[in-house]
Order: structure tokens, then sequence, then C-alpha cells
């Protein structure tokens, strides 16, 4: 072959290498950006949502009665008050009963952070809707709370998750 040819490809295949590297890199930095977005969007939603608590006009004990009577869908018992939402482990997302002025509240006070998001959240709506049909045919009156949430990096060292606790 000619020497002029050989260099034509050769600068050829050069430029495409870089043409490839650019592309991927802007792509990337593309998909970073967008993944970046997505993950506020995401996150701020959910734990807009994780922070609607269900008061409902009856004391913890019918309250409990009533929700240990749903059946559960990876909910468990912590202790008395407290159940977990399970994604991994037990206590991924705890959800707790509280004493309010007229009845009580069920609320998320804390969850587990996986893939640099809160986990669960079709089961935490899941849980609030069940619960707000069985007070509803109980003839206990519900209504909805808010809550924010503040975020809790895991020690350092260690392979740990974070966690979203209550603010205040």
């Amino acid at each position: 072959m000619d020497t002029g040819l050989l260099a034509l490809i050769g600068i050829g295949i050069v430029v495409l290498i870089i043409a490839m590297n650019a592309f991927k890199y802007w792509t990337r930095r593309k998909l970073r950006t967008i993944n970046t977005e997505r993950k506020i969007t995401v996150t701020g939603e959910a734990l807009t949502e994780f922070g609607r608590s269900v008061v409902l006009s009856a004391d913890a004990a019918t309250v409990t009665a009533l929700i240990e009577a749903i059946p559960k869908n990876k909910l468990v018992s912590l202790r008395p008050g407290v159940w977990g939402l399970k994604y991994v482990e037990r206590d991924d997302v705890i959800v707790e009963l509280r004493n309010v002025d007229g009845g009580s509240e069920l609320l998320v006070t804390s969850m587990r952070e996986y893939w640099d998001s809160p986990q669960e959240l079709p089961k935490w709506t899941n849980l609030v809707e069940r619960v707000t049909q069985a007070a509803a045919a109980a003839g206990i009156t519900t209504r909805r709370g808010a809550y924010g949430f503040a975020f809790e990096a895991p020690s350092k060292g260690t392979n740990g998750h974070g966690r979203w606790v209550l603010a205040g």
C-alpha cells in the first residue's frame, strides 16, 4: 500500500477514536446531569409523600387493633406502636403511632436510604390507603398531616446507609 493512504487511514482511525471518546464524555455528562435532576425530584417527591401522616380520631389502642387487622405487606411489628416496612431489613422504614390532640397519628419517623433514595414509598402509600379505608369502615375520621425530614449520613469508614429522620 501507498504510505499516504496508510497515513490517511491512521489519521481517520485517530479521529474516530477521539470522536468516540468525546461522544462518550458528552453522553455521560448529560446523563449525570439528568440523573442528578431526577434524583432531586424523585427524592423530594418521595420525602414529601413519606412526610404525609394520617391523623385518626381514635385512641392508640383502637388504631393499633385496626392496623394489626390489616393484611400485612412486609409490615413487621418492631415493638408496641412501632412497625417496620421491610425492604432489606426490618427497620428500613419505621412507622410509629403517636398520641395527638383528638386521637392518634400514624407517621413515618425514619427511613434508610438505598441507592441514593428512600425506598418503600409504594408500601407506605398502600398502608395509608388500607388504614384510611379500615378507619372509614369503623366510623373513624381521618385527616392528613405533614412533616419534613433531615438526612443523617452514615458513619465514616462504614458501608452503612444514611437515614432520613424527622426534622425538628
